[in-house]
């Protein structure tokens, strides 16, 4: 996601052909994009907030 211009720009490369990360993948293949962000929205959904640190009481 490209969060600066608030819109969202989907980048998917393959490192191990393009380790500079020259070309984006996305428009190519979106069928594994919808997969990849489907496991995605999955992972975020289940995910539990860390929230905020505890207080160190030992010093």
């Amino acid at each position: 996601k490209n969060r600066q211009q608030g819109a969202e720009t989907i980048q998917l490369y393959n490192l191990a052909t393009d380790i500079g990360e020259a070309t984006n993948l996305a428009e190519k293949d979106p069928e594994r994009v919808a997969t990849m962000k489907a496991m995605l929205d999955v992972l975020l959904k289940d995910a539990v907030p860390s929230g905020a640190p505890a207080e160190n009481e030992g010093e």
